[in-house]
């Protein structure tokens, strides 16, 4: 045998182990968790306080000017352009409910209106699609313009023809 050999049977005493008591064992696990449990509390300055609530102040004021930038564009033309849309609606709404208030014109005549109105209504909603993505552009909103008074225009002699008819109409019940 050599000399570990000899060693460990000389000290075999030494190796064993005593048996576990489980017991023991779980109730200084659970004693370390409960110590480890606490809560740390940190006790900041009152300098830093006064920091922390200033910067989460200036942070919602700083989201609250971002999303307000963000529904409310910025431009020089929204308060003007909803003015001249308000003021050439009324009038032409004014102008239709007069036409519908004459003597009626005859089919051929409401519809060849009827087509170029529609072709003014499309080229206006392009119009306001295009003013929409750039509400800047004064050469839109002068385009704009001119398609409502375009729109008036066509209304007026709309209803001169309408007025000339009912004038002929009124004289032919005269002559008879």
């Amino acid at each position: 045998m050599d000399d570990f050999e000899v060693y460990i049977k000389s000290n075999s005493n030494q190796f064993k182990e005593e048996p576990l008591d489980k017991a023991l064992l779980w109730e200084k696990i659970e004693q370390d968790l409960d110590a480890k449990t606490q809560l740390k509390v940190f006790v900041l300055s009152p300098i830093l306080k006064v920091a922390a609530i200033v910067t989460i102040f200036f942070g919602f004021g700083l989201l609250a000017y971002l999303i307000n930038n963000k529904q409310t564009p910025h431009n020089q033309y929204a308060d003007e352009i909803i003015e001249i849309e308000a003021h050439y609606n009324h009038l032409i709404n004014l102008k239709i409910n007069q036409i519908e208030n004459t003597q009626p014109l005859t089919a051929s005549e409401k519809n060849t209106y009827l087509k170029i109105f529609e072709d003014l209504d499309k080229a206006a909603i392009d119009l306001h699609q295009e003013l929409q993505q750039n509400i800047n552009n004064e050469v839109l909103v002068e385009a704009m313009v001119q398609n409502y008074k375009q729109r008036l225009h066509l209304l007026e002699l709309l209803q001169s023809r309408s007025q000339k008819n009912k004038i002929k109409h009124n004289e032919k019940v005269i002559l008879i």
